[in-house]
């Protein structure tokens, strides 16, 4: 066989193409499999997505609810501020002319609380609070001091 034979040359160009067209088919498979890699990748991205989204729009209803409920209880002290500010300074007696006595108390809800029985009572209330509070913190503090000591202990 010579150089010049034309089957050798027939051959060896065969050999070429079957080499390039093995190597684009194994190009091709790796390009398939990084598509579906890509497309598994964007699909667990897209799910993720619509989850955090779902989780998103869940919190901002139960954050608009808590909301409104807070928007209720304002605007219901609001008004019941203002009805304490509408009350009568003193009641007069029924047995004197306006001595500033009060009388017989009908019931116990309060309705009957002059202006300055019923600020007094309220600024009381807010004291207890704050009493209370301070009262909470403290238990607190101390529960992390005693957390603390018995760690120690140990």
């Amino acid at each position: 066989m010579s150089a010049l034979d034309p089957r050798l040359w027939m051959a060896f160009l065969l050999a070429i193409g079957v080499g390039f067209g093995a190597g684009k088919w194994d190009e091709h498979r790796v390009s398939a499999a990084a598509g579906k890699v890509a497309a598994a990748t964007l699909k667990t991205a897209t799910d993720r997505a619509d989850q955090a989204e779902l989780n998103m729009k869940t919190i901002k209803k139960a954050k608009d609810e808590e909301k409104t409920k807070s928007d209720a209880a304002v605007r219901r002290l609001t008004a019941d501020l203002a009805g304490l500010r509408d009350r009568a300074e003193r009641r007069a007696n029924a047995d004197t002319d306006g001595a500033g006595t009060v009388g017989e108390c009908a019931g116990a809800s309060g309705a009957e609380l002059s202006r300055p029985d019923a600020e007094f009572l309220t600024r009381e209330a807010a004291r207890a609070d704050d009493a209370a509070e301070r009262l909470n913190q403290c238990n607190a503090d101390y529960d992390t001091v005693r957390a603390a000591i018995n760690g120690l202990a140990r």
